[in-house]
């Protein structure tokens, strides 16, 4: 059973709205965003941002920064390992594009 959530968590890890997300976050690592925020920042609905949260959360891609009793706020987690090879991939695949362009 265990399999499966894995297989689940890797599929909605390279969907399109979740990469826009991460993309986002890449591009401004320092960044702390609330939840409206990084929606809008990455152009998915809130709701496709709802979605896709508990992975994010889980995988730890993103990291709550906010200050205890204040408004949550999140950024990407720069020590993940996960989170530098989605980076180095989507590296890749822009050099790889602009290059057959």
């Amino acid at each position: 059973m265990e399999q499966k959530t894995e297989n689940v968590s890797a599929k909605t890890i390279f969907d399109e709205k979740t990469l826009q997300i991460i993309q986002t976050l890449l591009e401004n690592p320092k960044i702390a965003y609330n939840k409206t925020q990084l929606a809008d920042n990455s152009g998915v609905s809130r709701d496709a941002l709802y979605k896709r949260w508990d992975v994010l959360v889980d995988e730890q891609i993103i990291v709550d920064c906010s200050a205890p009793g204040e408004s949550s706020f999140y950024q990407l987690n720069s020590e993940s390992e996960l989170v530098n090879l989605i980076g180095k991939t989507l590296t890749e695949l822009e050099v790889s594009r602009s290059k057959t362009r």
